[in-house]
């Protein structure tokens, strides 16, 4: 009963579309989720980059594929960190004001990374990076939920269709700036090379003398690190997409207040803490596997493609491309089918999908069949783009109301598997074969349906009962404080009669 008045609600807001539009405060928060939107696009630049630019950010700081693995393990623990404080701090803060400083604070660091040549120092700046990122992610994801509320669904997927374009155009402007492979192949770590890398300008580009550990011989090689350039280009995105919260930061919001998409009484679910509690731990542990699986896609598929298929790197970055392209057309298209499927169905469909193409792409990966990794990615990339947002709406329906708080910790829980995957990856790609990057990720997606399950198990058989018991403890407390205002009432005019008939 309670879904049909919710798929009514839903027809009645997409039929008074023009009706909204008419509203001020509809076109203000429709202008503030634009504004989401292309910070969501320069954050999705900046995470998109990281993976086709690994390779050289090995080349510039002298590191094999483990110890390299460490910057993006220093950005999710930084990320977990700007997730806490971001999270902690957005209903303490102007709003606007903490997206702008997240927003520029990301830019500036990001344009920074290059100049990083000493490990530790690159260490250091993708931690700070990581905690900007994500701090973005944390306030800008709850700044949806303040905004629209009970209609948070469909733009949810709008905002995080902007990290998606983002990250599809990433690869593409990073790949001119990257180090051609046959220049640098002789040079692999992995094979007991030791390459002193400078970072150069374009115009001067020195003969750079590696040295091979096994047999002791010179082999010069000429090639130019340009990667400056695409993390430039990033740190414009940035701080442009930064001024209009800068902006808004100045002028009053009160126009975002005026809403009229409250949630209605029976979405007011009370939970008692323990039972809260374990709701954000499930959402949690499911979100850890998925983030884990996302992220892997987007940072070691092209380590991935160029280890084990000997794909150049710029077959790389166009497979990375095509990744997010069905990534990107796959969001766009659920944006207006979303209200038709319950969450629960999109995400075992979607789950579903993710593992048969890590099946797909292992065999092909093992039996060198490049077609079908292309295919396979692309199977990925559109099952992948609903987790994240259909995720949140999974915890509302089910669990618990959806708030900056509950969001906050689900993005901590991302950082959580951003902060474990790439240590587990690195050690498994140098140890063993590129191959673990299909076996890792099919285990930690056969572990986000058994959490998907539990999720379902637990909202509706446990929960649910907890709900009716609570609520019937609440009117009962009701009632009983009207009968006791009533009481009160009463003998308050008996005492005022009884004055009365004194005097």
């Amino acid at each position: 009963m309670q879904g049909r008045v919710e798929e009514a609600d839903d027809k009645q807001n997409g039929r008074g579309f023009l009706a909204k539009w008419k509203n001020t405060a509809y076109r203000a928060r429709l202008l503030h989720t634009t504004w989401l939107f292309l910070s969501f696009i320069s954050l999705g630049f900046i995470g998109g980059q990281r993976g086709p630019s690994f390779l050289d950010l090995q080349l510039l700081t002298n590191t094999d594929v483990e110890e390299a693995s460490l910057f993006f393990t220093s950005a999710a623990v930084g990320g977990l960190i700007g997730a806490l404080v971001i999270g902690a701090s957005y209903d303490r803060f102007n709003k606007p004001r903490l997206i702008f400083l997240a927003n520029i604070g990301m830019g500036v660091c990001v344009g920074v990374v290059p100049q990083c040549r000493q490990y530790p120092l690159m260490i250091f700046i993708w931690f700070i990076t990581g905690f900007f990122m994500r701090g973005l992610e944390t306030a800008g994801t709850a700044d949806v939920v303040r905004v629209w509320k009970s209609e948070t669904r469909p733009y949810m997927f709008i905002v995080h269709l902007g990290l998606s374009t983002g990250s599809l155009f990433s690869p593409l402007v990073t790949e001119p700036f990257l180090v051609p492979k046959h220049l640098v192949e002789k040079q692999t770590l992995d094979t007991g090379v030791s390459c002193n890398a400078t970072f150069v300008s374009i115009e001067n580009p020195p003969n750079i003398s590696c040295i091979n550990n096994q047999t002791n011989s010179f082999q010069p090689t000429t090639y130019v690190i340009q990667l400056q350039h695409a993390f430039i280009i990033s740190a414009i995105l940035a701080g442009l997409a930064s001024l209009p919260f800068l902006v808004k930061s100045f002028k009053d919001e009160s126009t975002l207040a005026k809403v009229d998409n409250s949630r209605k009484a029976e979405e007011q679910r009370t939970v008692p803490p323990l039972y809260y509690v374990i709701s954000i731990l499930l959402i949690m542990c499911m979100h850890i596997c998925n983030s884990g699986i996302f992220d892997a896609f987007s940072a070691f598929l092209m380590t991935f493609v160029v280890k084990q298929l000997d794909w150049s790197k710029k077959d790389g970055a166009l497979v990375t491309s095509a990744f997010w392209a069905c990534l990107v057309t796959t969001r766009i298209i659920v944006i207006f089918v979303v209200d038709l499927i319950t969450p629960a169905k999109l995400l075992l469909f979607a789950l579903c999908f993710v593992i048969c193409a890590l099946i797909g792409l292992c065999m092909c990966a093992l039996y060198l069949v490049h077609t079908g990794i292309w295919v396979f990615v692309c199977v990925a990339g559109s099952a992948l783009s609903v987790l994240f947002p259909t995720l949140i709406a999974l915890a509302d329906k089910e669990l618990i109301p959806v708030n900056g708080k509950v969001s906050s910790f689900i993005l901590v829980a991302g950082a959580i598997g951003l902060l474990t995957n790439p240590v587990l990856l690195g050690f498994f790609i140098k140890e063993f074969s590129a191959l673990w990057f299909c076996y890792l990720l099919l285990i930690e997606a056969i572990m986000s349906v058994v959490f998907l399950f539990l999720i379902l198990i637990y909202g509706r058989m446990i929960l649910k009962r907890v709900r009716k018991r609570t609520v019937m403890e609440i009117d009962i407390d009701s009632e009983h404080f009207v009968q006791d205002t009533l009481m009160d009432d009463l003998k308050n005019v008996d005492v005022n009669l009884d004055d009365k008939s004194h005097v």
